[in-house]
């Protein structure tokens, strides 16, 4: 079991007093403050590890607006920047939390544009002690299978406890073994149908770092490790832009995306279900904010995650990506796979299925990714 008064040391290497350096002796407490809730931040998820935010700091007035860069992410899988506002609100769920934790007044506001939401810190005259959750600092996706062990009534209420409506997004937990394997197959047959497509598996080999010494931080994008595969998988996975498309409409191809994301699904001791009312901006937003308060908890109870996005990205690209996309894919495959995916979870009514995770208990991930120095996210205001 995690426990909460744990302080593991801190995997990404920040440099510390970044702020505090460029302002006088009066705004380093502030300064403090604000890299903290900024490190606390950083430390969220995002698709393929491509950290689609961007803070700007004004630290005599305590305010860290929080901009979406467009440019980190340009994938079909993140087609209209969807999941990048999802890792946007992640962020900034951490950085309540933090704040929280350390006894600061933070309000934060919705932004406008590409600054999703702005943080105002009231003045701190003085801090004891810089403290980021150690679920935030432990939390990592694990690709590994898991033991598909039975969640007990008492961990399942606390984890829908964890995870409280917010404007209509809300959480659905699922741990039904049977409903499970049905899930398992679809989601095993959506990734089968998303990597059919050139231009999904280019954006989705454009982020895995390979070549990379075991134990060598990857401050951008996923070392290979990360992703759990065998000799075979992993030379497979490196060279699969130069196979001729029509390989990969193949039934054995297709089963070699299929059999894996199957059995990864059925390994979980259940999945977590983000919905929401709508598609809006702010919606996305928030669904990320819900998306971390899950995990989180599941990371202090002591459970693995993994996003399984696959039904999710298939849903985002049919509504954002362009019709030559959906051409190759399929426009009626996608339709079915969503129209079952519905009916597996009909409990969520007129919502919508947003975000996809699996959990589980299983060994420590082979690899983590780790994240871009301060200097490449944050630019100060003078």
């Amino acid at each position: 079991m995690f426990k909460k008064d744990y302080q593991p040391e801190h995997p990404f290497a920040f440099e510390q007093g970044f702020l505090k350096k460029q302002y006088q002796p009066k705004y380093s407490v502030m300064a403090d403050v604000l890299q903290t809730l900024v490190e606390a931040a950083a430390a969220a998820p995002s698709g393929d590890n491509t950290q689609p935010w961007n803070f700007s700091v004004d630290v005599p007035h305590g305010i860290i607006q929080i901009l979406l860069d467009e440019t980190r992410d340009p994938s079909p899988m993140n087609a209209g920047q969807c999941m990048s506002r999802i890792a946007i609100g992640a962020a900034v769920e951490n950085m309540l939390r933090t704040a929280e934790q350390n006894g600061w007044n933070v309000k934060a506001e919705e932004g406008e544009g590409q600054t999703v939401a702005v943080l105002q810190v009231e003045d701190v005259q003085k801090i004891n002690d810089l403290k980021i959750d150690s679920a935030i600092i432990a939390r990592t996706s694990n690709r590994r299978v898991y033991d598909k062990s039975s969640v007990s009534k008492e961990v399942l209420s606390k984890l829908e406890k964890s995870s409280p409506e917010i404007e209509g997004v809300r959480t659905q937990w699922i741990v039904d073994r049977k409903r499970i394997d049905k899930l398992a197959s679809l989601i095993g047959r959506s990734d089968a149908l998303m990597f059919s497509a050139p231009e999904v598996r280019r954006s989705f080999l454009k982020n895995i770092v390979f070549n990379v010494e075991q134990g060598t931080k990857v401050n951008f994008g996923m070392p290979v490790g990360s992703l759990e595969l065998d000799f075979v998988q992993k030379l497979a996975v490196k060279h699969i832009n130069s196979f001729p498309n029509w390989l990969m409409q193949t039934p054995p191809v297709k089963y070699g995306f299929y059999s894996p994301a199957r059995r990864l699904i059925k390994s979980a001791s259940g999945l977590c279900l983000i919905v929401t009312p709508n598609f809006d901006n702010i919606k996305y937003f928030l669904a990320g904010r819900m998306v971390e308060r899950a995990w989180l908890e599941l990371t202090s109870q002591g459970f693995s995650a993994q996003p399984a996005m696959s039904i999710i990205v298939l849903q985002n690209i049919l509504r954002n990506c362009s019709k030559e996309l959906v051409g190759t894919l399929g426009r009626d495959k996608i339709e079915n796979l969503l129209k079952e995916f519905h009916s597996l979870i009909g409990e969520i009514g007129e919502g919508f299925p947003i975000f996809l995770l699996r959990f589980g208990r299983a060994k420590k991930p082979s690899a983590i990714a780790s994240r871009l120095p301060l200097k490449e996210l944050i630019s100060v205001v003078e």
